[in-house]
């Protein structure tokens, strides 16, 4: 149930000389947006590339969409550690509850207009703002 929760939330983390940026949307909808060159192929035993693996594993099954940028860092374990620190810190905010909002979804969806060949324009409102798209069927 997403009835109440924020959201939306992001974090700049801070590890040693690395610094991340995380930021989430509990869309139901999957992306990730992987921003991350790692100084080494290793940390220790542990293949750096298994980090954007799970990531993309992981906003897969959520279907959440997710951004991690590396802003700085030359170390690889601060760089991983600060990625999963501020992942947890950004999805910690974005399903707390708020209350303003604790008995209603966060966004809702409204079809403006139809047309004949299945194109559909959305209009949809979250607690923060109103917002218009546009959505057009593909047959492959």
């Amino acid at each position: 149930d997403m009835k109440g929760i924020m959201r939306y939330a992001s974090t700049i983390l801070p590890m040693d000389e690395s610094l991340i940026l995380t930021a989430i949307d509990i869309s139901g909808r999957s992306y990730l947006g992987f921003d991350v060159v790692f100084p080494t192929e290793k940390i220790g035993d542990f293949d750096t590339e298994l980090v954007e693996e799970f990531f993309m594993a992981l906003t897969r099954c959520a279907e959440i969409t997710l951004h991690i940028k590396k802003m700085a860092g030359e170390n690889s374990h601060h760089i991983a550690e600060g990625i999963f620190k501020s992942f947890a810190r950004s999805l910690r905010t974005a399903v707390a509850i708020d209350e303003n909002f604790k008995d209603q979804l966060r966004y809702k969806n409204f079809v403006v207009s139809e047309t004949n060949n299945s194109d559909k324009y959305y209009l949809y409102a979250d607690g923060i703002g109103i917002y218009f798209s546009f959505y057009r069927k593909i047959d492959l």
